[in-house]
């Protein structure tokens, strides 16, 4: 192998590293169905830290849909719940068609927010993927 492919083969390689947290997680589950998304973040760095699921791309003007601070007696579709060394849990329940979307995992932070893309398809197939844990690039 020559200094040339050698290279090229360093300059791709670091060129996937580095996009490789852009890429977004797929989720798949049936009308009626649920999902569930967690998430192990640095709590050294984030633990006061309001986390939040929301729906809709660009990420800058998502609408959060459920938020850690958030307690309520009645049930609500998507909840968020900080475990704090145990994890950050998102659950969406009684899935509509109209709920597939890009989501957001987010954490909010000065000057810019860190998030992850989630991409929900909700199909009237049995075909399901519902559950997923999300290795945080962002939150390292």
């Amino acid at each position: 192998m020559d200094r040339d492919e050698l290279i090229f083969i360093l300059i791709f390689w670091l060129h996937t590293l580095s996009h490789r947290h852009l890429q977004p997680f797929f989720l798949t589950a049936p009308v009626g169905g649920e999902i569930l998304v967690s998430c192990s973040y640095n709590t050294n760095q984030f633990l006061f830290s309001k986390k939040y699921w929301c729906r809709g791309s660009p990420r800058h003007s998502c609408e959060i849909v459920a938020h850690s601070e958030t307690v309520t007696k009645t049930p609500q579709r998507s909840t968020v719940l900080d475990a704090r060394n145990r994890g950050l849990y998102i659950k969406m329940t009684g899935l509509r068609l109209e709920d597939s979307e890009t989501y957001w995992v987010g954490i909010d932070k000065v000057n810019a927010d860190i998030m992850t893309s989630v991409e929900v398809v909700v199909t009237e197939d049995n075909i399901t993927l519902n559950s997923i844990q999300i290795a945080c690039y962002f939150c390292s």
